[in-house]
């Protein structure tokens, strides 16, 4: 068992303290609540000024690192690139922030991570005796502590009698501004809880580690990441979540969507900066775990999401880099510089693209396709098109009887939750907002809106359900005896032996997480084909009620009429803390999700190593089903290796990899926005063009373009692969099959 790692209320007080001086000052500012907030927004609307200040930070970056700064050994030439960075990274925050007008979550970003920075200042300066899972775990009090504070603030101050609305306070701002002077606090709030939770399984970590002792600093790189690993699994449910939220859009969206990518780019330089290369690759060499982990940050799967992400700027690093090397000759030529000068591009950049150029480029360019086209359609497809469909059916509905209505809901929930991409969020929303919406044609008492509320709950409630049952029944039990969905689920591994044997118990804590705390299609498929039986996993499900009732309220009361701005405004509010709360919750049991699914194994580490535990019927056909699969794919990538692709498709997956990576940031870049914002209680008619088509910008266009692109690349490449497999399957040597190959091209 995990030792539990003790509390000390002393050092959780100084870190609250600690914390409480950043994190005021960034309340006082971006708040409604406090005197200062509209005047700060209206003080941070200098965009001319901003881009000058941004302009001369980058300006003073390229010739810090031109400079070489960063290889600067001497004493005092270290202290003077010391200064200099703090100086670049003052002048860029205070650019960045004269943008807050228009991107209002920029001071929330630059609070949040100076209260993290004073955590880091605490404990190198002042707290260097505490272990790491003592200081983690008065961390996570105090954040806990803070996210008490602000959000019982807010709720005060929201629900204060005869205040003022924020929109008639600063009629002149932008209406997402308006939006984060009045939410701010409950953002910062949830940030903090979050922040809570990962330091609480920060704690944990380090206190097994300490228990099962041997070397401190192998244990240690495992701990860190093992919180690395859960971060950034935290970072991609908030993507899932900020798309699941797009059919409510308050101004959450996007704003969860640039939070869990600044996330999970933040972990990442916390995992580069506090563990550093050697030591990883040491402990990798001792710990199996350290060594997946490794395996897995270094495969073609994460060099393709870098690549993704960072493609389209490889041409101005290369550029850069040209530069940088004729600095270094100029240099040279005065004797400041010793080193031989033999290539066009810097040392650095050479070594990059050799390693780079020997990377399976087939694999990674596929991968990078894969990811564009998958991420596209969930965020745009399940997000946009679902908002767009469900406002369509709100409108159409509104002279239905309420029996048609639910009669409807029903059936619209039972096609949406036979999708696999498509989360339970919207339509939960939609059945608060077309049941509450109907009700309310009849009468708008709050006696009758309450019982149509509770109505829409139940009737969303018993969806879900019925939405297990066919999963199960109908999607999952006809592939119980297939060998190659079992293959698919790895039925064969330690996790998924812990994971049947926890289905197949009584109403235990294991079982109600994973049946009400995963992903929706997923569990509910794989019970059917693990051949669980339904009355269990149903009684099991139960507790999904706290997962669908917030997300139902929200829906309600985004439809709710009142008689005043006053009662429209408190009406909002309710709407947009119950999506909080959604948001909060699904994170929350996704992150319990993960810590109870990833500690089976080691809790059944017993029944696992017996080797005759929860084992499946077909494990046997399973495992040599394996090794046939794996027996197929090494002929298929000997015959699909990049010199081997005709130049066409060769330049349909290069062309087709850059047209996703732009792709990517025209969905996610500030200042585009391929869509016009919708949610389910808007109408179609109130759209550019009064048609469906109207929420498509031509930023979207594009984007919609380059995804179809992509998805005609990737269908060519199988089809060639395919053919090509199939002529050299019988080939002994990959390259005596250059024949066969030319004649598939």
């Amino acid at each position: 068992m995990t030792a539990a790692p003790t509390l000390s209320p002393t050092l959780a007080f100084s870190i609250f303290a600690t914390v409480s001086v950043p994190s005021v000052l960034t309340v006082m500012s971006v708040s409604a609540m406090s005197p200062l907030g509209i005047p700060f927004f209206r003080f941070c609307s200098d965009e001319n000024f901003g881009q000058w200040l941004l302009g001369i930070a980058g300006g003073m970056t390229l010739f810090g690192y031109l400079s070489d700064m960063h290889l600067w050994k001497r004493k005092v030439a270290t202290t003077a690139a010391s200064v200099w960075l703090v100086l670049i990274s003052t002048i860029f925050l205070c650019g960045a922030v004269l943008f807050s007008h228009k991107i209002p979550s920029i001071p929330i970003g630059l609070g949040m991570t100076l209260s993290a920075l004073s955590v880091w200042g605490l404990r190198v300066f002042v707290c260097k005796q505490s272990s790491p899972a003592e200081y983690s775990l008065a961390c996570s009090a105090a954040f806990l502590a803070q996210f008490t504070m602000y959000l019982t603030i807010w709720l005060i101050w929201v629900f204060k009698p005869h205040r003022n609305p924020v929109y008639d306070m600063a009629p002149d701002l932008t209406p997402l501004t308006i939006f984060t002077l009045w939410c701010s606090p409950l953002v910062i709030a949830v940030l903090f809880s979050f922040m809570a939770m990962m330091c609480y399984l920060r704690a944990r970590f380090y206190a097994h580690a300490e228990t099962k002792g041997g070397n401190s600093d192998v244990q240690s790189v495992q701990s860190e990441l093992m919180i690395v690993l859960t971060s950034i699994a935290v970072a991609l449910i908030g993507c899932w979540i900020a798309a699941s939220i797009a059919a409510s859009d308050m101004g959450f969206q996007q704003t969860i969507m640039r939070i869990s990518l600044a996330f999970c780019v933040g972990t990442v330089i916390y995992a580069c900066l506090s563990l550093g290369t050697t030591r990883v690759l040491a402990a990798a060499a001792e710990q199996e775990f350290v060594r997946d982990t490794v395996d897995f940050l270094t495969s073609d799967w994460a060099k393709a999401i870098f690549l993704l992400l960072f493609l389209p700027l490889l041409p101005a690093f290369l550029l850069l880099e040209v530069i940088h090397q004729a600095r270094r000759f100029l240099m040279s030529c005065v004797g400041l510089y010793d080193s031989p000068l033999v290539r066009p591009i810097s040392d650095e950049a050479y070594m990059c693209m050799q390693s780079a150029l020997a990377w399976n480029k087939t694999s990674i360019l596929t991968k990078i396709i894969t990811v564009g086209v998958v991420y596209f359609a969930f965020v745009s497809g399940v997000g946009v098109g679902v908002s767009v469909f469900l406002a369509w059916c709100i409108d159409v509905v509104q002279t239905w009887s309420m029996l048609a209505i639910i009669a409807l809901l029903y059936g619209i929930g039972m096609f949406l939750f036979l999708l696999p991409p498509v989360p339970g969020l919207p339509v939960y929303l939609a059945t608060g907002a077309m049941i509450v919406a109907r009700g309310q044609v009849d009468s708008n008492t709050e006696a009758s809106f309450y019982r149509n509320l509770c109505l829409a709950v139940f009737v969303a409630f018993t969806i879900k359900l019925a939405a297990i049952t066919m999963q199960m029944k109908m999607i999952g039990a006809p592939l119980s005896q297939s060998v190659t969905v079992k293959k698919m689920i790895g039925v064969h591994t330690d996790v998924m032996k812990a994971v049947r044997h926890v289905l197949g118990q009584p109403f235990t804590l294991d079982k109600v997480c994973i049946l009400t705390t995963g992903p929706d299609w997923p569990v509910s498929v794989l019970t059917g084909v693990l051949d669980m039986r339904l009355i269990p996993c149903l009684v099991g499900s139960l507790p999904v009620i706290i997962l669908i009732a917030p997300a139902v309220v929200s829906g309600a009361f985004m439809v709710r009429k009142g008689g005043s701005l006053e009662a429209d405004e408190m009406y909002a509010s309710v709407a947009s803390l119950s999506m909080v709360a959604t948001v909060v919750i699904q994170g929350s049991a996704f992150v319990l999700f993960c810590v109870r699914a990833g500690s089976m194994t080691e809790r059944f580490k017993t029944e696992l190593e017996s080797g005759n535990w929860e084992v499946d019927p077909q494990e046997r056909e399973v495992l040599e089903q394996i090794k046939k699969d794996e027996l197929a794919a090494k002929q298929r990538d000997a015959v699909v290796k990049w010199q081997y692709l005709p130049g066409w498709l060769q330049a349909m997956l290069l062309f087709g990899a850059v047209s996703l990576s732009v792709q990517m940031y025209m969905l996610l870049l500030p200042f585009l926005t391929p869509f016009v914002p919708f949610t389910v209680v808007d109408h179609i008619k109130d759209l550019p063009g009064g048609t469906a088509w109207g929420v498509i910008k031509w930023p979207g266009w594009a984007a919609i373009g380059c995804w179809l692109f992509g998805i005609l690349a990737l269908s060519s490449f199988e089809r060639w692969a395919e053919a090509a497999a199939s002529e050299c399957k019988d080939e002994a040597e990959p390259l005596s099959a250059q024949a066969l190959l030319d004649k598939a091209a």
